[in-house]
């Protein structure tokens, strides 16, 4: 892929216009289809805890323990008796990799949440997990030290789902596929091959041309200096003569 001429290829983009419109609105039309058929809706459901600790008791400030109680807020001990009571037709692998449970640093505050395809779904599993959470702390530390910050809230939109971005990206791939692909039909187009052969050979003929006519000027340039050279060397090597004088015998 050499020389492309820049206008050439935009004419024939301009062309093939009906293609890339086809194309990009195919893309487009993914997109939609994939935001309304293929892609699942998740809704996330947060709740807030905070740790409370005894005037004489600072160990919900170890960052052990309250790693201790992140992880028990996704246990088999807490969400299985979520899953039983609601009647949740969801195993304890996929009710826990729903769910989200983090400390924010420095603090003794756990963040929680969990994301279901309904939105009251969402909001009642998380409540359910935060009382069995609170229940079972309770049994295993012998403290009711958790309290509900923010309670599990009633999410109104899918917050996986954004329509217009899926829909622009969709679009935009449609449209630089087509434009990749014309380009190589048009470097692989006989016709393209064919002016670019041509050039090619134009200047190979203007390039034998300007050779030939520079040994040409030498050519011309060699015979003069050589009648220049052969005159001076000729008229060195010309020899000097000298009038002899003949006189005539003498006779007696």
């Amino acid at each position: 892929m050499q020389d492309i001429n820049l206008y050439h290829l935009l004419k024939f983009y301009a062309k093939n216009w009906i293609w890339i419109v086809t194309f990009t609105t195919i893309g487009v039309l993914s997109g939609f289809a994939y935001n309304n058929y293929i892609q699942t809706p998740l809704y996330k459901s947060s709740a807030t805890l905070l740790l409370i600790s005894p005037a004489d008791q600072k160990a919900a400030q170890d960052a052990t323990l309250i790693n201790n109680y992140v992880e028990l807020f996704k246990s088999r001990r807490v969400l299985e008796p979520v899953i039983k009571k609601q009647n949740l037709n969801t195993p304890y692998e996929s009710l826990v990799s729903s769910i989200e449970a983090t400390n924010e640093k420095t603090t003794e505050v756990i963040k929680v949440s969990i994301s279901t395809d309904n939105a009251q779904t969402s909001k009642s599993v998380a409540e359910g997990a935060v009382a069995s959470f609170k229940e079972q702390v309770t049994q295993l530390y012998g403290t009711d030290n958790v309290n509900v910050v923010d309670n599990a809230n009633l999410p109104t939109s899918p917050y996986n789902v954004h329509e217009e971005l899926v829909l622009l990206l969709a679009g935009a791939i449609g449209f630089m596929a087509t434009i990749i692909v014309l380009f190589f039909i048009y470097d692989l187009t006989p016709k393209t091959k064919k002016k670019r052969a041509a050039k090619s050979k134009t200047e190979e003929v203007a390039a034998a041309k300007e050779i030939k006519a520079a040994t040409q000027r030498k050519t011309t340039k060699k015979p003069v200096m050589k009648k220049v050279v052969d005159l001076i060397v000729g008229v060195e090597a010309q020899p000097v003569t000298k009038k002899v004088s003949k006189k005539k015998p003498t006779t007696k």
